[in-house]
C-alpha cells in the first residue's frame, strides 16, 4: 500500500462525523495521516508502518484476548452490551 494513498480514494467523498473527526485529529497528531490544502486526508509513511504493524500483530492480540471464550459467547456479550447502550440512549462506537 502506498504511503501516499488518499483516504478519500478508498471511500469517495467523506463527510467526517464528530466522532470520526476526533479520530482523524488523533491520527493527525500522531503523524499517521496528513491533510492537504484541499482538506483531503492522506496516510503518511509513519501511518502506513503503524497499519502494517497492526496487521502483523492483531491476530495474536485477538487470540490472547479471546482465549477460552467461545465465539458464540463473545457475540452474545457484544449484543447484550449494544442493547444496554441502546436502552440508555447511547450509540455503539
Amino acid at each position: 500500500m502506498s504511503a501516499h494513498l488518499a483516504l478519500g480514494s478508498l471511500f469517495g467523498s467523506v463527510s467526517l462525523s464528530p466522532g470520526l473527526s476526533a479520530e482523524a485529529e488523533t491520527l493527525l497528531a500522531r503523524g499517521w495521516i496528513t491533510r492537504d490544502a484541499d482538506g483531503r486526508l492522506w496516510i503518511t509513511g509513519t501511518g502506513d508502518a503503524a497499519r502494517a504493524d497492526l496487521e502483523t500483530h492483531a491476530p495474536a492480540w485477538r487470540a490472547r484476548i479471546h482465549e477460552g471464550i467461545e465465539d458464540a459467547d463473545h457475540i452474545t456479550t457484544l449484543n447484550v452490551l449494544r442493547r444496554m447502550m441502546h436502552n440508555v440512549g447511547g450509540e455503539p462506537a
